[in-house]
């Protein structure tokens, strides 16, 4: 049986890690470690109990938009509706 200190080493095996790299988990059967980037979509398997994610992106897809910081659509997890800018709709007469 694997100890709570074993699976805290797996960084790769943590959903926040892994989607602040731009990854989501993608299996194609059940167990599978296999994730992808939402942008460049570069596929990663077997990972290892070291692995870090954001080292892991930068080394086999370097040139990701993601990865470079260029812009990707993706809304920043410091952006929700409740700090956006209220924004104005005018209403149309009819």
């Amino acid at each position: 049986m694997e100890s709570l200190a074993d699976s805290l080493t797996r960084r790769w095996a943590q959903p926040a890690p892994m989607a602040q790299a731009g990854f989501y988990y993608a299996p194609n059967n059940p167990g599978d470690d296999r994730a992808m980037c939402f942008t460049c979509n570069v596929c990663l398997v077997c990972w290892e109990a070291t692995d870090e994610p954001w080292s892991e992106h930068e080394r086999h897809s370097p040139t990701c938009p993601f990865v470079k910081g260029e812009y990707t659509q993706n809304v920043p997890l410091s952006v929700t509706h409740a700090t956006s800018p209220a924004q104005v709709h005018s209403e149309t007469s009819k």
